[in-house]
């Protein structure tokens, strides 16, 4: 029988990055899933980009795909980032696990 997949929404800067900072995202992706996580990235799934789209309309979004994960991994300048604080503060509000991957090294990568 398989064990399910713990399922870790990312979570860093995107507004004012070059490409929505998505080579950040991505090399997380790889790293957990190399680690044996489920990635759920935002860029994945609230497609950024739409002129008509309110920031809190993309927060909402992102919060709603953070509840359905079952932990946050924080990545990068992560503190430096309104949304990725707001976040934090909902994964942490919801008692979920919070994982911190810096250089996707397993010497840096904490539960918490």
């Amino acid at each position: 029988m398989n064990a399910k997949k713990l399922r870790v929404y990312i979570s860093g800067p995107i507004s004012g990055y070059e490409d929505l900072n998505r080579p950040a995202f991505e090399r997380a992706k790889k790293n957990l899933i190399d680690y044996g996580f489920e990635p759920v990235s935002p860029l994945d799934q609230v497609k950024p980009g739409d002129p008509e789209k309110k920031y809190l309309e993309y927060m909402v979004d992102a919060l709603r795909l953070l509840d359905s994960c079952d932990a946050i991994c924080m990545i990068g300048d992560w503190p430096e980032s309104y949304g990725a604080l707001m976040e934090y503060l909902f994964a942490a509000r919801e008692d979920k696990q919070r994982v911190y991957l810096e250089d996707g090294t397993m010497e840096t990568f904490k539960l918490r």
